[in-house]
This record gives structure tokens, C-alpha cells and sequence, in this order.
């Protein structure tokens, strides 16, 4: 604190022998809007959006004459109706991520606490696979 009051103190003597860009950080406006509070336009709500989400729960893989199947739910967790576009599945063997493949899963609009179910038949899971996380985007 007391080097930062010096500082201030001392600020024409310290301006003189800064090169000619840094010398308008010693303005007290600019340090008025690095340690101010933030404005309002910071401060404002984040609009309304729909958030899709798989419901894990009740979701599941299993194998189908010979292919993975992956069946669940989509919801809307959202404030306002949304579509999926694709399917993400990543692929893992224990914590590491092995692999990751997208299929087009176009669904909705799927409107605010709606949910919509959808089966999609896979590829090959890359080998040594222990889990098939899903996701929507």
C-alpha cells in the first residue's frame, strides 16, 4: 500500500521518465477502470437459451445383432425451445479418452422440460473401450 501511495505521490516525477506509450497508465481514470467496479453491461444477465442435455440415467448401449446401439433422452434444461444437431460419443478405456466420433442427430425443437428419445446404431467403439460417454450439441 505504501509503495502504491508513493507511487501516486510521486506520479509527474515517475511520467518523465516512462517512454511515451506507457504514460497514460498513471491517469487516474485508468486505474479508476482496472480496480472500479464493474459496469453494468458486466453485470447484465446472460439471455435466455435452451440447454440440451442426454439424460444419463436413462440412457443406455447395448449390443443388437452384432452393432452398439446407444438409446436415451434428450431434455431441455433450457429457458426456450432448442434443436440437437449431432451426436457426440467419446470413448473411453478407465479416465483416458481413446476416441471420439459425431453422427448427425437432428431432433426438435425440443421445447423448455420436454424430453425426445433417439436410437442411433454405431461403428466399431475403438478397441480396449470400457465406457461410451453421449453427449448433444
Amino acid at each position: 500500500m505504501l509503495l502504491g501511495v508513493a507511487a501516486y505521490a510521486w506520479r509527474g516525477e515517475i511520467r518523465e521518465q516512462l517512454p511515451p506509450q506507457w504514460r497514460p497508465i498513471l491517469n487516474l481514470d485508468t486505474f479508476r477502470a482496472l480496480f472500479g467496479p464493474p459496469s453494468t453491461a458486466v453485470r447484465a444477465s446472460p439471455p435466455d437459451r435452451a440447454r440440451l442435455e442426454i439424460d444419463l440415467d436413462a440412457s443406455k448401449i447395448e449390443l443388437v445383432d452384432g452393432r452398439y446401439v446407444v438409446e436415451g433422452e434428450v431434455f431441455n434444461a433450457g429457458r426456450i425451445p432448442g434443436s440437437t444437431s449431432q451426436l457426440k460419443l467419446i470413448f473411453r478405456k478407465n479416465d483416458d479418452v481413446i476416441g471420439e466420433r459425431i453422427y448427425p442427430l437432428v431432433e426438435g425443437p425440443i421445447r423448455p422440460g420436454a424430453r425426445l428419445s433417439f436410437r442411433q446404431v454405431l461403428d466399431d467403439p475403438p478397441p480396449g473401450t470400457t465406457d461410451i460417454v453421449p453427449a448433444v450439441e
